[in-house]
């Protein structure tokens, strides 16, 4: 599915619960991607998130699949406009991690209803990023799972053979 060009926000369940939807080409001009907007599209394989988005809320791609080139683990790799990133955005997604491209990016608490479900989701979740960013410094609170990585062993993991 291609959208339109000038598209900025995903809505909220925009595309929530379409079953056949198997691929979708994001626009550069998108900047928010809105609450459950991929919400349980099981058929959706993301490969890219937009290049300019600043701001993924919670569950938006809940129960998507993602693909990295033809790298047998799955990540995400976040682009440097990403400014927010709602922590549950990724919910019921496997992957083996995030790459943050961004050394200065929010990561948005899940509410006290969520927090339980996401330390023991997120447990293994590999985080890669920069040295004495905000994606170290979310790794280093006990509070939080997943394990920081340079964000340049990404490359060491990703080319892994499938």
């Amino acid at each position: 599915m291609q959208l339109p060009e000038n598209l900025e926000t995903i809505g909220g369940m925009a595309f929530a619960y379409c079953h056949a939807l198997e691929q979708i080409d994001f626009p550069d001009s998108v900047k928010v991607i809105q609450m459950q907007a991929f919400d349980d599209c099981t058929k959706l394989t993301i490969t890219e998130i937009p290049p300019n988005v600043e701001e993924i809320y919670s569950n938006a791609f809940y129960r998507c699949r993602f693909a990295y080139k033809d790298s047998r683990y799955p990540y995400v790799v976040l682009p440097a406009s990403l400014q927010k990133l709602h922590l549950l955005a990724f919910d019921s997604v496997h992957v083996s991690g995030l790459v943050v491209n961004n050394p200065n990016m929010e990561f948005l608490e899940p509410t006290s209803y969520e927090k339980a479900e996401f330390k023991v989701k997120a447990a293994n979740m590999r985080l890669f990023g920069y040295e004495g960013s905000t994606t170290q410094a979310f790794t280093e609170d006990t509070s939080h799972p997943g394990k920081f990585l340079p964000i340049e062993e990404f490359f060491v993991y990703a080319s892994e053979p499938a």
